[in-house]
């Protein structure tokens, strides 16, 4: 005979993640309420959707129009794209579909993969990294999220000095565009993917960057 424990839940909110331009507020702020309930179900009275937000890759399955269609039906009200589901049916498009959902676009996915093991695989990953800033114009989203990318050859340090330079890089067209810059860092895992896989590590990269326009 088997009996349900009561589970104990950690909930964490991310708050003012990237602040207003011109806020001396960069860094993450963490709110954390502990509860102890039964199983899993939510208390009505904390079901505030208000804040809350598809990322698309919850839904690879799901073309854009799909997604879009889901979150409006489920009452979602903000959705995070993917430029990939943003190209398969096109930029303008895209936009259109995004602006007559009603939906809030918060944040679109992915920019970033700075580290190269040439100049011009660098250079290359600048460009598009500019193109994904015009592609946030377009569609009307908050910010673009950007995921720091693997060390090439192994050399992390090599390659964290590759990420700070390719935000850095990137910071005026993001000023000129009016875009914010979202730093992802990634569970420590992952680091076949990303150099930063922590937020300590995270944070420090933006107190040396030092601009308003790059959060996390």
């Amino acid at each position: 005979m088997s009996t349900t424990p009561e589970v104990g839940i950690h909930h964490l909110t991310i708050v003012d993640v990237l602040p207003p331009p011109g806020s001396s507020r960069r860094k993450v702020d963490v709110v954390s309420n502990e509860s102890e309930i039964t199983g899993m179900r939510v208390p009505e009275s904390n079901a505030d959707l208000s804040r809350l937000s598809l990322n698309q890759v919850t839904t690879r399955r799901w073309g854009l129009r799909e997604a879009v269609e889901g979150c409006v039906a489920a009452d979602v009200p903000i959705i995070s794209p993917w430029r990939d589901k943003v190209a398969e049916i096109g930029l303008p498009e895209a936009a259109r579909i995004l602006r007559e959902s009603g939906l809030r676009v918060h944040s679109l996915h992915i920019g970033g993969d700075f580290p190269g093991a040439t100049e011009a695989e660098r250079r290359a990953s600048n460009e598009d990294n500019r193109r994904a800033i015009e592609e946030v114009v377009e569609l009307g989203a908050d910010n673009l999220t950007l995921r720091a990318g693997p060390a090439p050859d192994r050399d992390i340090d090599a390659a964290r000095a590759m990420v700070e330079r390719g935000v850095e890089q990137l910071i005026p067209h993001a000023e000129e565009s009016g875009v914010k810059l979202a730093v992802e860092p990634f569970h420590p895992a992952l680091v076949d993917r990303s150099v930063l896989v922590t937020l300590r590590q995270a944070n420090d990269l933006l107190d040396r960057l030092g601009s308003p326009r790059v959060g996390i």
